[in-house]
């Protein structure tokens, strides 16, 4: 009697319950402690790490997206890094929806179908890395078609658009010239990312090479983009499988 008392005082510090309490009931509570202790600390490790993340493009090599937090600590990381933004309450097929409000350190996003730019938290960031490889270029809006569209791949499978992972970048201003990827894109330029290239073959050139994103499809890549990049990165769910090589096959998703 005086053991299941002591172990009334400890299980009701932890939670209430107990000597009878089910095992299953007690397994169950412990687990769901385990997953909030997890994001907790998640969500503190990115709060001290944040402020020492890189300001200067260069300081970015060997960056992956794979390092890309999702849910509480990937929104934490918006707020730290002051990017504009509201959390969406749900959007079908985004695994932590969000709508970007304003500029990403002084780089405007703009809608040409007059839509916000709805995305999943991830992307966001990924956007934010990339800016400082904007700036150098003298980038300081990216026109997009189309961001979060809810669709499938011919396989069945969601897009990367499906699940707020992807956008559609067709026109960039430079200075004072708004450049679009139908015109003033080279096809089939062997020396693309050379000082003499056109502005839009550098760029496509830079955002490959230095990994900001897993997918990064030119008009180069078929005729369904010719008007186009369409840059996206992996879901969590698919960083795993990613090739030891580190090298994705190329989908238009």
């Amino acid at each position: 009697m005086v053991r299941c008392q002591a172990m009334i005082v400890v299980l009701g510090v932890l939670g209430g319950a107990g000597c009878g309490a089910p095992l299953h009931s007690r397994q169950a509570g412990r687990a769901r402690a385990s997953t909030e202790q997890q994001e907790r600390t998640e969500a503190a490790a990115v709060v001290a790490s944040t402020s020492g993340l890189p300001a200067l493009s260069q300081e970015l090599d060997g960056y992956s997206t794979r390092s890309l937090p999702g849910g509480l600590a990937c929104l934490i990381r918006l707020k730290t890094l002051q990017i504009p933004h509201a959390h969406l309450r749900q959007l079908r097929g985004v695994d932590t929806p969000i709508r970007i409000s304003g500029p990403i350190d002084g780089v405007r996003f703009v809608a040409m179908g007059r839509l916000p730019l709805a995305c999943d938290c991830r992307l966001a960031l990924a956007l934010h890395r990339a800016v400082p490889y904007l700036r150098q270029l003298g980038v300081s809006e990216l026109h997009f078609s189309n961001a979060y569209s809810y669709r499938m791949m011919p396989g069945g499978r969601p897009s990367r658009h499906a699940m707020g992972l992807a956008i559609d970048v067709h026109r960039v201003r430079a200075g004072d010239q708004l450049l679009t990827l139908e015109q003033d894109y080279e096809l089939g330029l062997p020396e693309g990312c050379t000082g003499a290239a056109p502005l839009l073959n550098r760029l496509g050139c830079l955002l490959l090479e230095k990994g900001l994103f897993d997918r990064v499809l030119t008009p180069d890549f078929d005729r369904s983009h010719y008007n186009h990049f369409h840059l996206a990165i992996l879901s969590l769910h698919r960083r795993r499988f990613v090739p030891q090589d580190g090298r994705l096959k190329a989908e238009a998703d």
